[in-house]
């Protein structure tokens, strides 16, 4: 197991080695979402899905909690 501080200095090591490129989010286009899937025979399909619009648009918990029945 890490300690904070070396999974800390990790980070900034890595993030020192790649650059310029650290300070870029990655491909927009694959910005996912929350997906349920359900069997349906021996196939899954999409029941409800939930498509990012950004990096930090995921749907809340209670929301989450809601659609999946869970009351705790």
């Amino acid at each position: 197991m890490k300690s904070m501080l070396n999974v800390v200095m990790t980070g900034v090591v890595d993030g020192i080695k790649a650059g310029s490129k650290a300070l870029k989010g990655g491909d927009w286009s694959q910005v996912g979402g929350e997906f349920l899937y359900v069997r349906k025979g021996s196939d899954w399909e999409v029941e409800w899905c939930h498509r990012a619009k950004t990096t930090r648009d995921h749907t809340g918990m209670e929301q989450m909690k809601n659609l999946l029945g869970v009351k705790a």
